[in-house]
């Protein structure tokens, strides 16, 4: 029984100094992107908000929206990041940047899966959960169709890959 309860303690001590490792980045990250980076789900929505800023031309939102998270001139746009091969909208956004977020050992990578007005929206059936699953290759198959006018402008002197089939998850 002490040996059980010796283990338990070991991994609740180390999960509290993971926990800790994880709070000193989000403290950091906080302070690079002046924004809130929650421990929840709402951790991979922030990384793939501060990925955004970074490469488009946009303010994000100081306040929570549900259609946006993000602004350029009067383009309201929602972001989403996935490590998946699919993404959920709830809410029909008037813009959609969707990035693909690859972690490897050596580097983190955002790519491109779509930026442009979303006219897709209702081509998909809501489910249970009231969100609608739209799959990254089609995602990428309608991003080609989508004219410079209606795609949200890049910040100057940056660049982000384009994601295509195979970039996945098993690189990570």
């Amino acid at each position: 029984m002490s040996e059980l309860k010796s283990q338990r303690e070991i991994r609740i001590n180390r999960l509290r100094e993971l926990i800790k490792n994880i709070k000193s980045n989000v403290d950091e990250l906080e302070m690079l992107f002046k924004r809130r980076f929650t421990i929840d789900g709402c951790l991979a929505g922030s990384i793939g908000e501060a990925f955004a800023e970074y490469y488009y031309d946009i303010e994000l939102s100081k306040q929570n929206n549900k259609t946006y998270d993000a602004v350029q001139n009067d383009k309201k746009i929602q972001i989403k990041m996935t490590q998946r091969n699919s993404i959920d909208i709830r809410y029909e956004p008037d813009y959609l940047i969707v990035l693909y977020i690859s972690i490897s050992a050596d580097e983190v990578e955002a790519y491109e899966v779509y930026n442009g007005r979303f006219r897709i929206y209702n081509s998909v059936k809501t489910n249970s959960n009231n969100e609608r699953t739209f799959q990254l290759r089609k995602l990428c198959e309608e991003n080609k169709g989508i004219s410079n006018n209606d795609r949200i402008k890049y910040r100057e002197n940056t660049s982000i890959k384009k994601w295509k089939e195979g970039v996945s998850t098993s690189e990570m």
